[in-house]
């Protein structure tokens, strides 16, 4: 599993190669979803000043409880603070194959819970057992990270050398 982006109250940005750094500054759907709630409660949202004190300040109570790192990236439009989630620390539940827990902060609903269902591809994908398969599947693949031209390439290579 690749390390998850970088996140920073200051801005997108990027530093090297592997470094990628996404905003949850008070423009991003992060903010957007907290002002909605502050709305919905009949509290007047933050400024993008209070946002941004109120946000490193949550991020750093994370990263000192260990589930977030915190680190000063050089970056292409200057340095930044960041938080990354530790991975070790998520508690990953197996699912009913019924229900799909919704993205908040993308789908921001006014008055009823929005109700998505599993994508059976996907859903039957995570159920193969990749030990019997000839072979190894990318996890890249599935999610459109290599392109199609590539892929090929790698088929016709792996083919050849069979043969």
């Amino acid at each position: 599993m690749d390390a998850p982006n970088f996140l920073s109250v200051q801005g997108a940005d990027k530093a090297t190669r592997e470094t990628f750094i996404q905003s949850i500054g008070p423009s991003s759907r992060l903010a957007r979803y907290i002002k909605h709630e502050f709305r919905k409660d009949g509290i007047a949202p933050p400024s993008s000043h209070d946002y941004n004190i109120f946000m490193t300040k949550v991020l750093d109570a994370l990263a000192e409880a260990h589930y977030l790192k915190k680190i000063n990236i050089k970056a292409e439009k200057g340095d930044k603070d960041a938080y990354q989630l530790i991975l070790s620390k998520v508690l990953w539940k197996k699912g009913d194959l019924i229900n799909v827990t919704t993205d908040k902060t993308s789908h921001i609903a006014l008055d009823k819970e929005i109700k998505i269902k599993p994508h059976l591809y996907f859903q039957n994908l995570y159920q193969e057992d990749f030990s019997t398969l000839p072979k190894s599947y990318i996890a890249a693949e599935h999610t459109g990270q290599i392109k199609t031209k590539r892929k090929l390439t790698e088929r016709i290579s792996s083919m050849r050398q069979k043969n």
